[in-house]
């Protein structure tokens, strides 16, 4: 395992024990980690009994993709799915003061792309290839758009907006990586040669994770680098979903094997979070005024001896990585 790990963190790390399994009499495990005072308070839900836990698992839902609200933190946006039937889908709103959700479209889908809340409250995802769905927060003004079917833009990760809300960067396919801006209804603005899972900060500069490489590209210059290639710890750990921090230099990304921050000048990462083989982190979102990062996490279970099922939660953790509690499902 290589990673270059900083000396001299702008922020605290979160120290983290070796994962603790908890099993039931049919012999299914669950991730646990101990809190106290050295350590961070995960909240995590231990079963008891652990087979009542499962009954709760399948007869509930999945929550995917969150994005908070750029102009009130209080409030995400995210997917919810029906766990026993996946293409029952809908869009939802939730406020953490309230904790009152509103359902903004009720759908048969399979997501595709992750959503993306802008400043002037416009909400974006990928759709399918080549098209990207647009619509206001509470439900209006919903549209697609397809700035060109030719460039095949849409990738799985899903659209950024810019600072100002006014604009998409969309990432393109793996057959043709291209990186795409335009406007709410299309308009093609510009082109760039990069794809990855993007974040746009308000010194007009992307930060991607593109496989294992982290990359930077100055819109203000069209000019890209890559910071740092984090090395594969397994098949297909790849970059999953990154955002920048409000003070634009550092940047936080997670793949499946934990939790991570980057230096976007030096390259220099560090570990934040650990995970096992019970949770991973699959998509963030952070507070525009960096407050705290809001995750899905995915949960896994044995329901056999090569049997393991999924449900996919979103959780809030200060910005450090600590203090994780699960927002979804109640």
């Amino acid at each position: 395992m290589i990673y270059t790990i900083s000396l001299a963190l702008m922020l605290a790390t979160c120290k983290h024990s070796p994962d603790t399994f908890i099993a039931d009499t049919t012999g299914n495990s669950y991730c646990t980690e101990p809190s106290g005072d050295t350590l961070c308070n995960y909240n995590w839900l231990v079963p008891e009994p652990a087979t009542f836990y499962i009954k709760q698992l399948h007869a509930g839902n999945n929550f995917k993709c969150p994005s908070i609200n750029p102009n009130n933190p209080n409030q995400f946006v995210c997917f919810k799915q029906n766990y026993s039937f996946p293409s029952e889908c809908s869009i939802i709103t939730y406020d953490l003061s309230t904790n009152i959700e509103n359902v903004l479209f009720s759908f048969p889908s399979s997501m595709i792309g992750n959503l993306s809340w802008g400043k002037q409250d416009w909400i974006a995802f990928t759709t399918g290839p080549g098209t990207i769905r647009v619509f206001k927060s509470d439900g209006t003004c919903d549209h697609q758009i397809a700035p060109s079917s030719s460039m095949n833009f849409g990738g799985g990760s899903g659209p950024a907006w810019s600072p100002d809300g006014a604009y998409l960067f969309c990432n393109g396919l793996n057959e043709q990586p291209q990186g795409t801006i335009c406007d709410t209804f299309g308009t093609i603005i510009s082109t760039h040669q990069i794809s990855a899972k993007p974040s746009w900060n308000s010194d007009n500069i992307i930060l991607g994770g593109g496989g294992t490489s982290v990359i930077k590209l100055n819109l203000n210059t069209n000019t890209y680098s890559t910071i740092t290639i984090i090395q594969n710890e397994v098949v297909f750990d790849e970059i999953l979903s990154i955002e920048w921090l409000p003070d634009n230099r550092y940047g936080v990304f997670c793949k499946h094997r934990g939790l991570y921050r980057v230096d976007s000048q030096s390259g220099e990462v560090t570990l934040m979070k650990d995970r096992c083989d019970m949770k991973n982190y699959k998509v963030l979102s952070v507070s525009n005024e960096g407050g705290f990062i809001l995750c899905e996490k995915v949960v896994s279970w044995h329901t056999g001896p090569a049997s393991i099922e999924y449900r996919s939660e979103i959780w809030k953790m200060d910005i450090n990585g600590c203090n994780e509690v699960r927002v979804l499902p109640k």
